[in-house]
C-alpha cells in the first residue's frame, strides 16, 4: 500500500498537471505557500513545492519575480492551505510586460488558498492582459466576523482577457463588514471570464453599491456561476451595468439572486447591451422581471422567481 506521503505527492502532481493544462503553461512555474508543504518546509525560491516562496504579493514574492520579466504562459501555484492578506492599495499593479499568467490554487474546499482584504483601501488590480486567478477563496470584506470594515474597491479589472474562475468569493459578512463595489470592470476589460464561481454575502451585508459592476466589458463570459446576496437597492442587483453598455455578452447556466427585502431586480442591465442570457435563474423577494427590461440582452430559458414561489419566464 502506498504511503500517505506518496499518495499526497501523486495527488499533488495530478492537480498541478490539471491546472497547467487549463491555464497556460510553457513559462515559469512558481510555488507559493506560507505554511510549508510538507509542514515546516523551508521557504525558498519558489522552484518546487518543497521550497516555495512565502508570498504572492510581498516584496520578493511571486509577482515581484514575474514583474517586468514574465515569460508567456507563466503559472503561480498557490499550495493547499496558503493564506495571504491583500493589505495595501494596488497590491498587484504590474508592469505591462507582466501579462499572460495565472495564479492557480491547489487543494479543495476550505483547504484552497485564501486571500483576505484587510483595509478599506486594499485592492487587487487586474491591469495587464490575460492574467487571472483560479481555484482560490477570496474574502473581499475582510475575515468573517472581524469587526467593522468597508473595503471600497477590492478588485478592478481593466485589461483584455482577464479571468476569475472556480473561486469561492465572500463579499459581505454583516452590516459593518461590506464592500463598496466588490469587483469593478472598466471598458478595457474585454473578454473577461467569470466562470464557475460561488459568490455570497449575508442579507445584512448590503453593499454601498453592488458586488459586480460591469462597465463596457464586451465579450463578457459568465458560465456556471452563483451570485447570491443583497444589492444596494431593490432595483440594483448584486450585478449592475453602468455607463457603457456591453456587447456580445455570453451569460449562461448561472444564478443571480438579490436577497434584499422587496428586491425586484437581480441583474441590473443597461440599454444598448447585446448578447445572450440563457438558462439562468433570477431570484428576487418581490414581484419583478429579475433583469432590467429593454436592455437588448436576449434572454432565453431564464426564469425569475420570488422566494418560495414558482418561477416565470424573464424577458430581456
Amino acid at each position: 500500500m502506498p504511503s500517505a506521503a506518496a499518495t499526497f505527492t501523486k495527488q499533488l502532481h495530478q492537480s498541478i498537471s490539471d491546472k497547467l493544462d487549463q491555464y497556460y503553461g510553457g513559462g515559469q512555474i512558481l510555488y507559493v505557500c506560507n505554511r510549508g508543504v510538507p509542514d515546516a518546509a523551508p521557504a525558498g525560491d519558489g522552484s518546487s513545492p518543497r521550497y516555495p516562496l512565502s508570498s504572492v504579493f510581498a516584496a520578493g514574492g511571486a509577482l515581484a519575480k514575474l514583474n517586468g520579466e514574465v515569460k508567456r504562459g507563466s503559472v503561480i501555484l498557490a499550495m493547499p492551505g496558503h493564506t495571504e492578506n491583500v493589505a495595501v492599495a494596488s497590491a498587484a499593479s504590474l508592469a505591462a510586460a507582466a501579462s499572460n499568467f495565472a495564479i492557480c490554487g491547489l487543494g479543495r474546499g476550505s483547504d484552497r488558498p485564501t486571500f483576505t482584504w484587510t483595509t478599506a483601501t486594499s485592492s487587487w488590480l487586474f491591469n495587464t492582459t490575460n492574467m487571472g486567478i483560479a481555484n482560490c477563496r477570496l474574502f473581499l470584506a475582510g475575515p468573517s466576523a472581524a469587526g467593522a470594515l468597508t473595503v471600497a474597491a477590492p478588485i478592478t479589472v481593466s485589461a483584455d482577457g482577464c479571468f476569475i474562475n472556480d473561486c469561492e468569493i465572500h463579499w459581505g459578512w454583516d452590516a459593518d463588514s461590506i464592500v463598496g463595489i466588490g469587483i469593478t470592470t472598466t471598458a478595457g476589460a474585454t473578454r473577461f471570464r467569470f466562470n464557475r464561481n460561488d459568490c455570497y454575502a449575508e442579507t445584512a451585508a448590503v453593499p454601498t453599491t453592488t458586488f459586480l459592476r460591469l462597465t463596457g466589458t464586451d465579450l463578457l463570459e459568465i458560465d456556471g456561476t452563483r451570485i447570491i446576496g443583497p444589492g444596494s437597492t431593490t432595483a440594483i442587483g448584486p450585478v449592475q451595468q453602468l455607463t457603457t453598455a456591453m456587447l456580445k455578452a455570453n451569460i449562461k447556466n448561472s444564478i443571480f439572486q438579490n436577497i434584499l427585502a422587496a428586491s425586484t431586480i437581480a441583474f441590473t442591465a443597461l440599454a444598448g447591451s447585446t448578447g445572450t442570457m440563457d438558462k439562468c435563474s433570477l431570484g428576487v423577494l418581490a414581484a419583478g422581471n429579475g433583469i432590467t427590461t429593454g436592455s437588448g440582452i436576449q434572454v432565453t430559458g431564464t426564469y425569475v422567481a420570488v422566494a418560495g414561489a414558482a418561477g416565470t419566464l424573464a424577458t430581456g
